[in-house]
């Protein structure tokens, strides 16, 4: 949409934001959605670690954007197990990997509002 006279960006939608909103709700989803699978994969070497952050992912998708914070919490706990595991192991490649994956995670989880730090 063109800016109004004044310069300001006009927006489509309800004047309450509305259609702010459920953009906003749709961003936390799917961004969520999208650091899980990530998550995911880095623990693949992990099958019950990979499956667990799958299904996290599909429940984040089903929730409303208030109730994601015990999916980001455990999220965040599920990546700190994968990533002991990885110590234990000595694998420093796949824990640097595992550990970037967990920290945009928990990062957005901190931003968002949906967990504490």
């Amino acid at each position: 949409m063109p800016p109004s006279r004044d310069g300001r960006i006009r927006t489509a939608g309800r004047r309450d934001g509305g259609t702010a909103m459920r953009m906003t709700r749709q961003y936390l989803v799917g961004e969520l959605s999208r650091l899980l699978a990530e998550l995911r994969i880095a623990a693949e070497d992990d099958p019950p670690s990979a499956r667990a952050m799958a299904a996290l992912r599909r429940t984040a998708e089903l929730l409303p954007p208030a109730a994601l914070g015990p999916v980001v919490r455990r999220a965040v706990a599920v990546g700190d197990e994968v990533c002991r595991r990885s110590l234990e192991r000595g694998d420093a490649a796949t824990f640097r990997s595992q550990a970037a994956a967990l920290h945009h995670v928990h990062e957005f989880g901190v931003c968002s509002g949906l967990i504490e730090d």
